[in-house]
C-alpha cells in the first residue's frame, strides 16, 4: 500500500479516503510513524482532538524527533483546553527545530491563553525575525499587544499582516477591534463592514454594535446585536450588549428580556445580575425583590462582578458594600495605569488651574446646580477650564454654562489617553470628575492621572473606589466622620452642605393643579424621584399614609406605561384604589420646577434619596420628608434639610418616617407653616448661598493644592466658614 497515495489524497482534502489508506498501511506496518501522525491529523481535522492526541502520541513513541508531529499534537491539546500539555509540545518542537516559525507562533498563542503575554510577545518577535512577512505571527502579535493594552502597536501589527492578505476578514475585524480600543470608532466600523462582506460572523456584528453604541447610535447598535443573535442565539456578549442598548433607548421592558435570557444562559455573567434587577426596578417590577436584593448584596460583598456602582445605590445603603462594588468595577473596567502612580506635585502657576471634566456641561441638571459656582470662581486665584466630554448645545442655558469658563475645551473626538495627555500638557492642577459612574463616564482619563490632584464631586453620590481619585466632596452630614473608611477617597467636609445651587435661577409661575391632572383641594403627597428609587417598602408606607388621609393622592413619576401599570397594581394589592395614584412624565426643567410647587409634601425614598430633585423641591417651597441611611446616597436629602433649617423633617428609621408623615398629613396647617418657613429661610439659608458655597469650595481646592505643592499625600480636610476668607482645618 503506497503512503504517497494516501498523502496525496489527504492533501486533496479527501479525508475519508486518506484515512482508509492510512489504516491499511498501519495494518501491514503497525509502527509506521508517518501514517500514525497523519491519521492523527485527519482526526484533528474531523473534530476529534483526543483521538489526534493518542495517534500522534503513538507516532512520537515510534519516532520522537518529529517537530511537525509535536506541533500538531500541541494544536490538538489546545483544542482540548489542555494548555500546559500544548505548551510542552510546542517547546519540544522547538527543541528539535529552533527556527520553526509555526511552533513559535502557536507557542505564543497558548502563552496568551495562559495569561503570560510578555512571554508570548517574545516568542512572536523571534518568529518575525525569522519570517518578517508571516501573517499569522503578525496577527497573533497584534492580539498579544491588545492584551497588553498597547492598541496602537496592535493596530500596526494587524495592518502589516493585511499587506499580505488584504481581504482577510479575521484581520479586518481585528483591525476594527484595535481601532475601537483607540476610540476611533468610525474607522473601526469601516473595517467591520468590510470583514462582514465575506464573513458574517456573530462576534464581528457584536463588536460592530459596541462601536455604534460608543458613537451614541443605539438604534443601529441594537440592529447589529440582533444580527449577531440571529447567527448565534445564545451569544452571551451580544445578549448583554443588546440589553444595554435597549436601556440607552429607554426600552426597559425589552431590555429585561435580554438580561433574563443571559442569566438563564450564564448566571454569573459579569454585571448581568445587577442590570437584570435594575431594569426590573426601573419599571417598578418588584417580584421577589428582597430575595434578589439579598443575593446581589452577598455577591457584591464577596467581590463578584455582580453589579455596577450606580445601579447598586438603589440596592444597598451600606457604605462598605458600595465601596466593594466600586472597587471591583474599577479594577475590572478602569484599572490604574502606570502613569497614575507618578509624582503628584503640582506646577507653580500664578493661579490654581481647575478643570471640570464632564459630559454634562450643557443644559443638564449637573450644570444647573453648578453654573453659579463656575461663574463665581475668583479669577484672581483660579483659572477655570471646562473639559467637555460632549459638545456644547445651543440652548440658552448651555450657552450660559459655556460662557462661565475661562476655557471650554471640547474633547468629544479625543481618546481617553489623549484627553489625559492634553490636561497634563495644560498643567491642570486639580481635575474634578463631575460624572463618576453616570452616563457618559470616561473614568479612564483619571486612571491615567490627568492632574496631580483628582476629585470626585457631585455627579456620582458615592465613592468611586479608585486609587487614583484623591478626594470626595461632602459635608459632615452626608459623610459622617466615622464613615470615612467606607470611601476610597479622602473626605473633604464643606461646612454647610455638599450640594451647590444657582441663586440666579428664578421660580416659574405655579401651574394649576387641574392642568396636571391633580385634584384641586386634596392633599397631594409627591415623590417625583426616578422610578428605580421606588421600592416595595416605600410603597407599603405610602399606601398606609393614603389610608390615614382620606381623599389624599400620591403623585409619582412614571417613565412609561409599564411602570404606571405596575405601580397601580402594587397599590391595589396594598388596599389603595389605583385612581389615588396620579402619574406625570418627565418634563423640561423649568416646567418641572414649576409643577413641584403643586405638591403639599414630598416623600423621599430610601436607600437612594433625592439629590438634585430635593434641591428643586425645597427651592419650590415644598416641605420634604426624608429617611436617613448609612451611605452618601442615603443621606443627601437630610444634608439639604439641615442646611435649610428643617431638621425636623429628617428621620432615622422608616418607622419614624411614617409617624412623622402621619403627623404632617393629619395636621395640614403644619405643612403650611413649613412652607412659610422655607420661604423665609431661602434668602439667608446656606443651601441657597451660591457665593458662600463657592468660597468654601475654593478653600478646599486651596488646601488640596497646598498639600500637593509640599508633596504631601491627600488627607481629610474640614472647611470652616468665614465671612470673607474661608479657613481650612486638616483632620
Amino acid at each position: 500500500m503506497s503512503f504517497d497515495a494516501a498523502l496525496a489524497l489527504h492533501q486533496q482534502g479527501k479525508l475519508a479516503e486518506a484515512e482508509r489508506l492510512y489504516r491499511e498501511i498501519l495494518r501491514e506496518q503497525p509502527g509506521h510513524a508517518d501514517a500514525l501522525h497523519l491519521l492523527g491529523v485527519v482526526a484533528l481535522q474531523a473534530g476529534q482532538p483526543q483521538t489526534a492526541v493518542d495517534l500522534i502520541g503513538q507516532s512520537l513513541q515510534t519516532l520522537p524527533r518529529q517537530p511537525v508531529a509535536c506541533l500538531n499534537r500541541g494544536v490538538a491539546y489546545q483544542q482540548l483546553n489542555r494548555r500546559e500539555q500544548a505548551l510542552e509540545c510546542f517547546d519540544r518542537a522547538l527543541q528539535f527545530a529552533p527556527d520553526y516559525v509555526d511552533a513559535l507562533t502557536n507557542r505564543a498563542n497558548v502563552l496568551l491563553e495562559l495569561q503570560r503575554p510578555e512571554e508570548a510577545l517574545r516568542s512572536l518577535d523571534r518568529a518575525l525575525q525569522l519570517q518578517p512577512d508571516f501573517p499569522l505571527a503578525l496577527n497573533s502579535r497584534g492580539t498579544v499587544l491588545r492584551s497588553l493594552q498597547r492598541p496602537e502597536a496592535a493596530l500596526h501589527s494587524y495592518e502589516q499582516a493585511l499587506l499580505h492578505v488584504p481581504d482577510s476578514p479575521e484581520l479586518l475585524a481585528n483591525c476594527g477591534n484595535a481601532l475601537s480600543d483607540l476610540q476611533r470608532y468610525e474607522e473601526a466600523l469601516e473595517r467591520y463592514d468590510r470583514a462582514l462582506l465575506t464573513l458574517p460572523d456573530p462576534e464581528i456584528f457584536r463588536n460592530r454594535g459596541d462601536a455604534l453604541l460608543a458613537l451614541r447610535r443605539a438604534d443601529d447598535a441594537l440592529r447589529s446585536y440582533e444580527e449577531a443573535l440571529r447567527l448565534r442565539p445564545m451569544h452571551p456578549d451580544a445578549l448583554f450588549s443588546a440589553g444595554m442598548s435597549l436601556v440607552t433607548l429607554g426600552r426597559i421592558e425589552a431590555a429585561q428580556g435580554y438580561f433574563q435570557r443571559l442569566r438563564e444562559l450564564d448566571p454569573e455573567y459579569p454585571y448581568a445580575r445587577g442590570y437584570q434587577l435594575f431594569t426590573r426596578w426601573r419599571t417598578c417590577d418588584w417580584t421577589d425583590a428582597e430575595r434578589y436584593r439579598r443575593e446581589l448584596v452577598t455577591a457584591v460583598s464577596r467581590g463578584a462582578k455582580a453589579d455596577a456602582p450606580f445601579s447598586f445605590l438603589a440596592v444597598s445603603d451600606s457604605a462598605e458594600a458600595q465601596l466593594q462594588c466600586a472597587r471591583t468595577f474599577v479594577a475590572d473596567r478602569y484599572p490604574e495605569q502606570a502613569a497614575a502612580r507618578g509624582p503628584r506635585q503640582t506646577c507653580r502657576h500664578e493661579r490654581i488651574r481647575l478643570a471640570y471634566v464632564s459630559g454634562d456641561l450643557r443644559n443638564h441638571i449637573v450644570s444647573r446646580l453648578l453654573v453659579g459656582v463656575f461663574e463665581r470662581h475668583d479669577r484672581q486665584r483660579f483659572e477655570v477650564t471646562a473639559i467637555a466630554l460632549r459638545s456644547a448645545d445651543n440652548h440658552p442655558f448651555g450657552q450660559r454654562v459655556h460662557a462661565a469658563f475661562d476655557r471650554f475645551v471640547d474633547v468629544t473626538r479625543l481618546r481617553d489617553a489623549e484627553v489625559a495627555a492634553l490636561m497634563q500638557s495644560m498643567e491642570i492642577d486639580i481635575a474634578i470628575d463631575l460624572a463618576g459612574f453616570t452616563e457618559g463616564q470616561r473614568t479612564a482619563i483619571f486612571a491615567r492621572r490627568a492632574a496631580p490632584v483628582q476629585v470626585n464631586y457631585l455627579g456620582f453620590p458615592g465613592t468611586l473606589g479608585a486609587p487614583y481619585i484623591d478626594y470626595i466632596i461632602g459635608d459632615r452630614f452626608v459623610i459622617p466622620p466615622a464613615s470615612g473608611p467606607g470611601y476610597a477617597e479622602q473626605v473633604v467636609w464643606l461646612p454647610d452642605c455638599f450640594h451647590p445651587t444657582d441663586d440666579r435661577r428664578s421660580r416659574p409661575p405655579q401651574p394649576s393643579r387641574t392642568g396636571l391632572g391633580l385634584p384641586g383641594n386634596a392633599l397631594v403627597c409627591c415623590s417625583l424621584n426616578n422610578n428605580y428609587k421606588y421600592n416595595g417598602l416605600m410603597l407599603d408606607i405610602w399606601a398606609r399614609l393614603l389610608q390615614h388621609a382620606p381623599g389624599s393622592v400620591l403623585w409619582l413619576l412614571a417613565d412609561d406605561a409599564a411602570t404606571e401599570s405596575n405601580l397601580r397594581r402594587e397599590a391595589t394589592r396594598r388596599g389603595v384604589s389605583a385612581d389615588r395614584l396620579i402619574f406625570s412624565r418627565r418634563a423640561p426643567y423649568e416646567e418641572h420646577l414649576a409643577r413641584l410647587a403643586c405638591a403639599d409634601l414630598f416623600l423621599d425614598t430610601l436607600p437612594f434619596n433625592a439629590g438634585a430633585t430635593a434641591s428643586d423641591v425645597l427651592f419650590a417651597g415644598v416641605p420634604l420628608l426624608t429617611c436617613v441611611g448609612e451611605a452618601f446616597a442615603a443621606r443627601m436629602a437630610g444634608s439639604l434639610l439641615q442646611a435649610v433649617g428643617l431638621s425636623e423633617l429628617v428621620t432615622y428609621s422608616l418607622e419614624e418616617y411614617e409617624r412623622r408623615a402621619v403627623e404632617l398629613l393629619t395636621a395640614p396647617t403644619r405643612l403650611g407653616e413649613l412652607r412659610r418657613q422655607l420661604e423665609a429661610a431661602r434668602p439667608s439659608s446656606p443651601l441657597f448661598d451660591t457665593a458662600g458655597y463657592c468660597r468654601n469650595l475654593e478653600a478646599a481646592y486651596e488646601v488640596m493644592w497646598e498639600r500637593s505643592q509640599r508633596s504631601e499625600p491627600p488627607a481629610p480636610i474640614a472647611i470652616q466658614t468665614a465671612p470673607l476668607l474661608s479657613q481650612a482645618a486638616h483632620v
